[in-house]
This record gives structure tokens, C-alpha cells and sequence, in this order.
């Protein structure tokens, strides 16, 4: 007997139960709004006839799409489309002083939507009309919990063109509004992406052709801000004093910057690359015409980007690492060690994840080495990574290390941070009358130690313990060698 046929999917009915499935996610969302305010008890006193003009005229679901006349590869719209949502559920909006949070998405949807509908609320409309407006009227007031909704939206959207953004492709920028739907009735909020392909520059160095690209990252509501320099900044030298320089770099200084700032996430680094540019520090050697430009990641110097100028253009080759030779830093390091190029690459002391393990940050001989050779950066920079939550699971081989740099093990350092010592004694000058009225003003206090009589405390109780344990020590001998002597005389008599 023939099986019957499964029949089809109606696409009519899908739709219509999608539609539904989306109607009652939206209700859910505002009483969950709802709650978070204080006044739950609302959802209640709304009607049926009211709860579907409030549906009718909510706040759509963001709606992510491409400029006209624009370029965007194909499957990238998606990956966008993916990425803003789930950033829309990460971040909490709270929404009273003292109330609950909600989600970023039903904020946008379901928070918007009760403002609106506050504001539009007469007290003709219906019988509990105006206990309801009376009811909503602080969280409408309140527009702190909108400001931070607004700063997480503008956070997302940077950080997405930030994550698409390649200096030798293309740049990409949203532009975010609340708009009026088709249909007059609803309000959504839209987000529309932009993109531009930046300029390349083409020039000889030493015989040698190079190819730049310009470099600017996009900003919030605009396209995107290239980099200039000005002419004549800290010996910066330039054809026209008159014409800023434009900022190029090659696509192998894009990379070594990455690759050796590697526990850092690639947007970031090119956030942290334009502050660098912004308002730079650097040194123009005029031998090698080489500009050295200091590179910051949360304000702590981990290495320099070796530059050229031409003309009224510089072009960044490389990014050269604190330890690196041809800075510095890492000149005074091989000094101190002998390290070579490729040692240094063997022990991977050219990345940041090897100084940021707890292994180093706690070894004293290896951090005393590098803090003598400049390079304290790269254990203050270790807290701010720990403050951003920035977990780093590398192990770097500390007796390797050791036994490359040739390290004296015997050798003790202080504990204490050379900066906090500072600090201390700073204070201490700042404040000797307080501390000396705190000292005498308490009764009973036992005046501290002059630090000779401390240290011969010390020893008169070392040589307690020593006198005390001898008499314990000569007993364990005398049971050993007693045990052993008789078992020699009971094995001399069986001899016998």
C-alpha cells in the first residue's frame, strides 16, 4: 500500500504564523520594559484594541542596508547584519535611576515605542488613558537611559566599519537615524553603509618602488578622516611648509603592526595607529632620512613606525617592535645581552604576548633587565590589559630566557616598582608636618625601631633557632648510628 504524500507547506499560512511568532516576541519585550521601569501593573490596564494600536505604531527592528550607488561584497551585508544583532543583545540600557535593564534591542523597539506612545496619549482616548501617561511619564523624562542607548548604537556602529575596514581595500561608515516608515505609522531606526577605497601612492626609495595607502579610519555620521600631519612638526621635513603632509602606509607595516601587537584585537590596533598619527612624537634622523614615530596602545609605547618623507607625503614601511634593533630601546637591550635579530625572534621577545604572562611580569631578573634597557612600558601596559578583561593564554620558557640573556640568579632586586618608591618619598616630602602630628597624637603608640637594632634582632633570633635545634639534630644522628651499630655486631656474631 502506497504511502500518502506529505502535503506542502502552505507559504501563506509560514507567513502568517511568522508574523505572529514576531507580534508576540514584541509583547513579550514590552512587558519586559515594562517591569524594568516599575509599573508592570500597566500591561494589564491595556486593552486589546490598545495593544494592537500600540503594535501598529511601535518602533521597528533596526534596518541594516547598502547606500545607493555603493559597493559592498557579497555575503559581507549579512555577516553585518549578524554581527549588529548580536551586539544589539550584549549591551543593557537601564532604564530609571533606581529600576531594571533591558537589552539594547528592546530598547530600541519596545523602550522607543512607550515613548512615543507617552507622548502621544491623551486622556480622551480611553477611560485608563490618563493613569497610564501619569504612569510612563518618568521613564519619558528621563533621558539619560536614550543617551546611553545612543552611545551603545554609536559604539556598535563603529566598531562594525572599524572590523570591515582595510586601508588597502576599502573603508567602511554607517550612517544611523530614526526614521519614518512607508507607511507613515511606524518608526525604525536605519542604518546605512557607506564605503570608499582609499587613495594609493606610489614612490621610489633608494631605487625601490613602494606602494602606499592613505590612512583614516571612518567616524559616526561621516565618512572617514584621513590623516595629516603638519608641515615642520618636531623637524618633520616636507617640500612645502605651506601644504599638510598625508599619511600613506604599505600593506607589510599593516601586518608587522598585528603581528606583533598580537594579544590585541586588529580594530584596536588601527583605533590606537590614528590616535599615534594624531599628535605624533617622533625623530628624524637626517643620515638615513629614516622618522621614527612612536606607536601607543592605551597610551603605553610599545614600539616605533619606521617612516619616510616624500615630498608632502609620508609612507609608514614597518612597525618595529620596543625590543627591536634600529630603536632605542632595543639597542640598549643588545648591548646588555648580545641578542641578535634572530635570537630575539627564536625567544619571541618581538611580540607583546610573551611580556604579557604572569611568568614575566613576576620574574625580577628578566623585568629588571628590560626596565633597565627602556622598556617599562611593557609591564605598566600588563594591568590595563588585565582592567579590559584581555586573557592571554601564552607560557613563555622563563629558564630559556634566562639562560639566553645570561642573567645573574643570584642577584636580588627590590620588590617594590621604581615609580611607586617615587611616589612614595613625593608624598612623603609633600606631607612631613601631617605625619609627624599623626605619630605623637595617639596614646600608647611604641616609636619605631632605629634599623640597626631591627637587623640585630634578626640575627640574636636566626642564632635561637640554631641553638634550639642542635640538641635535636645530634639526637636523629645518635638513633641512626646506633640502630646501624648494632645490626653490624648481630650480623659479626652469626658470623662467628
Amino acid at each position: 500500500m502506497a504511502k500518502p504524500k506529505k502535503k506542502k507547506p502552505n507559504i501563506r499560512n509560514l507567513e502568517k504564523v511568522a508574523k505572529a511568532q514576531y507580534k508576540n516576541e514584541f509583547f513579550r519585550k514590552l512587558r519586559k520594559a515594562l517591569d524594568a521601569i516599575g509599573c508592570g501593573a500597566i500591561y494589564d490596564l491595556l486593552s486589546a484594541v490598545e495593544l494592537e494600536y500600540i503594535y501598529s505604531t511601535r518602533c521597528q527592528s533596526i534596518n541594516i542596508s547598502v547606500a545607493e550607488n555603493d559597493f559592498m561584497p557579497p555575503g559581507k551585508l549579512k555577516w553585518i547584519k549578524r554581527l549588529v544583532s548580536a551586539m544589539l543583545k550584549r549591551y543593557d540600557v537601564q532604564l530609571m535611576p533606581n529600576g531594571g535593564s533591558v537589552d539594547l534591542d528592546t530598547f530600541l523597539t519596545a523602550g522607543v515605542t512607550l515613548v512615543l506612545y507617552q507622548r502621544a496619549l491623551e486622556a480622551s482616548h480611553y477611560r485608563l488613558a490618563l493613569k497610564v501617561k501619569e504612569a510612563l511619564s518618568p521613564f519619558e523624562q528621563n533621558k539619560q537611559s536614550r543617551l546611553d542607548a545612543f552611545g551603545h548604537l554609536k559604539h556598535i556602529a563603529l566598531t562594525t566599519g572599524l572590523m570591515m575596514s582595510d586601508f588597502t581595500k576599502r573603508v567602511y561608515w554607517s550612517d544611523t537615524n530614526l526614521k519614518v516608515a512607508q507607511n507613515d505609522l511606524n518608526v525604525g531606526f536605519q542604518m546605512v553603509w557607506h564605503s570608499i577605497i582609499p587613495e594609493k601612492f606610489y614612490v621610489q626609495i633608494k631605487n625601490e618602488t613602494h606602494l602606499g595607502f592613505r590612512v583614516g579610519l571612518p567616524e559616526y555620521q561621516k565618512g572617514p578622516k584621513w590623516i595629516s600631519i603638519r608641515a615642520g612638526t618636531q623637524g618633520l621635513p616636507a617640500e612645502s611648509a605651506d601644504q599638510d603632509v598625508e599619511v600613506y602606509i604599505q600593506h607589510h607595516a599593516l601586518r608587522r603592526l598585528t603581528e606583533r601587537n598580537d594579544c590585541v584585537s586588529r580594530e584596536s590596533i588601527l583605533l590606537e595607529l590614528i590616535r599615534s598619527l594624531e599628535n605624533p612624537k617622533m625623530v628624524y634622523d637626517e643620515k638615513s632620512e629614516k622618522i621614527l614615530i612612536d606607536f601607543y596602545l592605551y597610551n603605553v609605547k610599545t614600539g616605533y613606525l619606521l617612516a619616510y618623507c616624500v615630498g608632502n607625503k609620508l609612507l609608514i614601511r614597518t612597525f618595529l617592535f620596543i625590543t627591536h634593533m634600529g630603536v632605542p630601546e632595543g639597542d640598549k637591550l643588545r648591548q646588555q645581552t648580545g641578542l641578535k635579530k634572530k635570537e630575539i625572534e627564536f625567544l619571541e621577545l618581538d611580540k607583546l604576548s610573551t611580556f604579557m604572562t604572569p611568568e614575566i611580569q613576576e620574574n625580577k631578573h628578566i623585568k629588571h633587565l628590560f626596565i633597565e634597557a627602556g622598556c617599562r612600558s611593557l609591564f605598566s601596559l600588563y594591568k590595563i590589559l588585565l582592567q579590559k578583561n584581555i586573557k592571554i593564554s601564552k607560557h613563555p620558557n622563563t629558564a630559556l630566557l634566562e639562560d639566553y640573556l645570561g642573567l645573574d640568579l643570584t642577584k636580588e632586586y627590590l620588590e617594590e616598582d621604581e615609580e611607586e618608591i617615587f611616589m612614595e618619598e613625593e608624598f612623603e616630602e609633600e606631607t612631613p608636618q601631617t605625619v609627624e602630628a599623626d605619630e605623637g597624637s595617639a596614646e600608647g603608640n611604641v616609636p619605631e625601631q632605629p634599623p640597626h637594632i631591627n637587623i640585630w634582632l634578626k640575627i640574636l633570633g636566626w642564632i635561637v633557632i640554631v641553638i634550639m635545634t642542635i640538641p635535636i639534630v645530634l639526637w636523629l644522628i645518635v638513633k641512626l648510628t646506633y640502630k646501624s651499630y648494632r645490626k653490624k655486631r648481630r650480623n659479626k656474631k652469626k658470623g662467628l
